[in-house]
């Protein structure tokens, strides 16, 4: 069925991007309820070489990524369009095509000198690094209010650094877990509430899957236990005390062990796991509103998105793809402030219509149309229409993808402490020692890790 939904989508697509070009067909808004020196590092210089117009300024504005970016494809675009729109302003984009870490590093060296680009696109790590050594501009005197608010929630909080926002995602993407109704009817879930359901539910055959293959004990640790470690019962992070062998940490390595297999199948069915009952969840990762309406018409009536387990709030992640920030010592902050304006428009995030989601949360209100011709939903972004499965009854998921999209709070990066416990998990899981010894271990040397950090 998927595979059919998938070229029937194709079919679909071609058909709207003629119907739409020839007869300019009109659909109606739906109504919706509830780094080494330059010799080193070979630079390129896309937007200006793409747009065919040379800068009317003499010294325009640099944008340099120094961080994932989805290969710069989405700010290069965005420059080019605004470089042509725009023509009082101008923005070149950079990056290196080898030697990224000494490019990164000499980056990062000229801003920390009172040099370097006007605008980066860097890691949360680096942004950080950089907001700490006051190099960077807040955004928010230079973003307009009326733009902020339209930012999801989990934007503005990936970019907040010392109470001030710092740097903004250009795109993002989410992952989540989803479960049966008749597993689980709550949206969110506990480690508690995981566990215990695995011991008492009937028939069960594993703990987490994919879509299509199995889940490796690693991840299955890390999506139960790592995701939200520090706020975890195992952890007294404010007093620096380790309670692992005191919380029963053995308990969630017999249960991984018991349902989980290293041995990797050919082809799994994540959604029939779930459906009947005899996995508790299946991992998703979103990166287009296509794949949430998918995902939604997949389990239809009977599932829901339930999250990471977590102590408490979402569970539910949204991750950046780099995050632009401003150089404080930047001279063009009027063209800079122009190009942020423009990237972060509805009329340019509406380009964001498969592999990466926008930032924006009035996205689907204004993009989800119905198509008379079709008798269908379709997302009508800048370059095309894409169909949107539906419910049975006919109606769209768009409340939903709004509630999800407005509930998912920044990924965290895997913690240390993390790898402490996976680095000894490994050898029960392998047999070669019993869980008692293990969570020991675990709870010896996550506690000589926290009093040499207080």
């Amino acid at each position: 069925m998927k595979c059919r939904r998938l070229i029937l989508s194709g079919l679909a697509l071609l058909y709207l991007s003629i119907l739409l070009a020839g007869c300019q067909l009109q659909g109606k808004n739906e109504s919706v309820d509830g780094n080494g020196m330059a010799d080193s590092a070979a630079i390129v210089d896309w937007s200006n070489s793409m747009s065919g117009q040379t800068p009317e300024q003499d010294d325009p504005a640099r944008l340099v990524i120094v961080a994932n970016a989805n290969d710069g494809v989405f700010l290069n675009s965005t420059l080019v369009d605004f470089n042509r729109e725009n023509p009082q302003y101008s923005v070149t984009l950079e990056m290196a095509e080898e030697n990224s870490e000494m490019f990164r590093t000499r980056i990062m060296a000229d801003i920390m000198a009172g040099g370097g680009p006007d605008i980066l696109c860097v890691s949360p790590e680096d942004m950080e690094i950089l907001a700490q050594a006051g190099a960077l501009v807040d955004l928010e005197q230079l973003i307009s209010g009326e733009t902020l608010e339209m930012l999801l929630p989990g934007v503005l909080q990936m970019g907040r650094c010392g109470g001030r926002f710092m740097g903004v995602a250009p795109q993002v993407m989410t992952e989540t877990l989803i479960t049966s109704d008749s597993t689980w009817t709550e949206d969110s879930w506990t480690l508690e509430d995981f566990l215990t359901l695995a011991e008492q539910k009937e028939g069960l055959e594993g703990l987490l899957t994919y879509g299509s293959v199995d889940m490796s004990e690693r991840n299955v640790l890390l999506n139960l236990v790592g995701r939200d470690l520090e706020n975890s019962r195992f952890l007294d992070m404010e007093n620096g005390i380790s309670r692992f062998e005191q919380e029963d940490f053995m308990r969630v390595l017999e249960i991984i062990k018991q349902y989980t297999s290293n041995s990797a199948s050919s082809y799994v069915d994540g959604d029939k796991r779930v459906a009947e009952g005899t996995y508790l969840a299946e991992y998703r990762r979103i990166f287009s509103p296509l794949e949430f309406y998918n995902m939604n018409a997949d389990i239809d009536g009977g599932g829901h998105v339930v999250g990471f387990p977590t102590a408490s709030g979402s569970g539910s992640y949204i991750g950046d793809r780099g995050l632009l920030v401003v150089n404080a010592k930047s001279e063009k902050l009027e063209s800079v402030t122009a190009f942020l304006e423009y990237l972060l428009s509805f009329e340019n995030q509406s380009a964001l219509e498969l592999g990466s989601l926008s930032v924006r949360s009035d996205m689907a209100d204004r993009l989800v149309v119905y198509f008379d011709a079709l008798d269908s939903y379709g997302w009508q972004g800048k370059t095309g229409v894409l169909l949107l499965a539906s419910r049975a009854d006919g109606t769209t998921y768009t409340e939903e993808y709004n509630d999800y999209l407005q509930s998912c709070v920044p990924v965290k990066d895997v913690s240390p402490i993390f790898e402490i416990i996976w680095d000894e998990a490994q050898s029960y899981f392998a047999g070669a020692k019993d869980a008692l010894t293990v969570t020991r271990a675990i709870d010896n040397r996550v506690q000589v890790y926290l009093d040499e950090r207080k």
